[in-house]
């Protein structure tokens, strides 16, 4: 049985993506808005003055007066670096194995986009959508790189829709709650070595094949926030979002080096995670254009083990009848603290720091397809609010993530990827929101 490793794309357009370094813990995205991207996202289910509150917290759409119309999209910046350490195949220079190439350099970019509307239809009554996109990653390698046997290319394209309704309970209080359709398509792909030597060279480029498999889905999931003021000066918001459990159905299509195809049909599930987030905001006393912002949100990762994908007819002459894509992910957490100051009425400026946990478990377990490390992000940004109703947001994140090292062994062929990856991305986003 052929093992292959799982990751994910969000994206609301099929050629937009976040590539690898810019992703959160596991494959989890959060660039959501230029507004709060100035903060390093500190402070989400607080500011109810950005449009993707309907996504953060939806119980900040009823702070809002009439309707919010805001558009945005991020154009990110990564760079991905791998030095092989010591990489090894279960047979002999002899035979003809061939590691490929030992270091991968790598510049890519992608524009995740996100889409915003809420109407105060009411005094204590709101609603919303917001389109966007919660997960995804994005990896590809060359066909002869060292770690091909653990994974090619890796892309999953991911939509989620999001209506919400919000009330207001009180002048302190506000709730909110949504459900979301999510869709959701993965490509996967790897090398599947030649082991007989009277077939030619064994675990070398030339005559490997090819396993790429294929699905989509639709799933749903809900949401809900609450919004409350502590005091005149103090807010503070929870929101959770639930699991969105997929089942994925598609091809798996298995290519010899001579060209010739096998396509059989298969399924696979995966359970996306549940997130719960505090926020919190502080205005102080001794000066009312500064506010403090903090954000801590907690993220059920464990969810994600192995994935199995069963195919309807073996491929290879019968010799593969699916798939294991085992991640392992541990459960994680993200911290971020923030300020932001009113310059005047029409400019606000904005700083943060953020620090995101990895959610994979160690050397041994990462794979080629979503090698996480933990990260930190430094963050600027700044609001500018014209007269007609008209608001533009820009902000610019530095994301560091830790020197990232993998040391993991494909049981199926017996081949263990050894190295160190080197990553780090830009992300520069811009938002325009109108009011009316």
């Amino acid at each position: 049985m052929i093992k292959a490793r799982s990751t994910v794309l969000a994206t609301c357009i099929t050629t937009a993506f976040a590539p690898l370094a810019a992703q959160g813990a596991g494959f989890g995205l959060i660039q959501h808005s230029a507004k709060s991207g100035g903060t390093a996202y500190a402070g989400t289910g607080v500011n109810a003055s950005d449009p993707a509150t309907v996504f953060f917290n939806p119980a900040g759409m009823v702070r809002n007066e009439g309707q919010i119309l805001s558009a945005g999209v991020s154009r990110v910046d990564a760079s991905f670096d791998f030095e092989d350490e010591g990489s090894t195949y279960p047979a002999p220079e002899l035979l003809g194995a061939d590691t490929g190439q030992t270091s991968v350099e790598s510049r890519e970019q992608g524009y995740p986009p996100k889409l915003y509307y809420i109407n105060r239809f009411r005094d204590d009554w709101a609603a919303g959508i917001a389109v966007n996109a919660p997960f995804g990653s994005r990896t590809d390698y060359d066909d002869d790189w060292v770690g091909r046997y653990h994974g090619i290319e890796s892309e999953i394209i991911s939509i989620n829709i999001n209506p919400n309704v919000a009330y207001r309970i009180n002048d302190r209080v506000s709730v909110g709650m949504g459900f979301s359709a999510q869709y959701f398509e993965a490509t996967l792909s790897s090398k599947v070595p030649n082991a007989d030597p009277a077939q030619g060279p064994v675990f070398n480029p030339a005559t490997d094949s090819e396993l790429e498999i294929s699905g989509d889905s639709w799933a749903a999931g809900v949401n809900a926030g609450l919004l409350a003021d502590v005091t005149d000066n103090t807010q503070i918001g929870l929101s959770w979002r639930s699991v969105v459990a997929h089942r994925i159905k598609g091809d798996a299509t298995f290519t010899d080096p001579e060209g010739n195809r096998e396509v059989s049909g298969g399924g696979a599930s995966i359970r996306l995670p549940d997130t719960y987030t505090l926020s919190l905001r502080h205005e102080p006393d001794f000066e009312e254009r500064l506010a403090i912002l903090a954000d801590a949100s907690y993220m059920r990762w464990n969810r994600v083990d192995d994935i199995e994908v069963d195919f309807d007819e073996p491929v290879a002459d019968g010799q593969i009848d699916g798939a294991i894509l085992p991640l392992n992910f541990r459960d994680s957490w993200r911290g971020s603290l923030g300020l932001t100051w009113d310059q005047n009425e029409q400019l606000q400026l904005r700083t943060g720091f953020m620090f995101d946990h990895s959610a994979v478990r160690d050397s041994e377990s990462r794979t080629p397809r979503v090698p996480d490390n933990h990260r930190r992000w430094i963050s600027l940004g700044a609001g500018w609010v014209f007269q007609n109703g008209l608001e533009l947001d820009a902000s610019y994140s530095h994301v560091m993530v830790n020197d990232t090292r993998i040391d993991n062994l494909d049981e199926a062929t017996g081949a263990q990827l050894t190295g160190t990856f080197d990553s780090s991305a830009d992300i520069a986003s811009l938002q325009a929101t109108y009011r009316f």
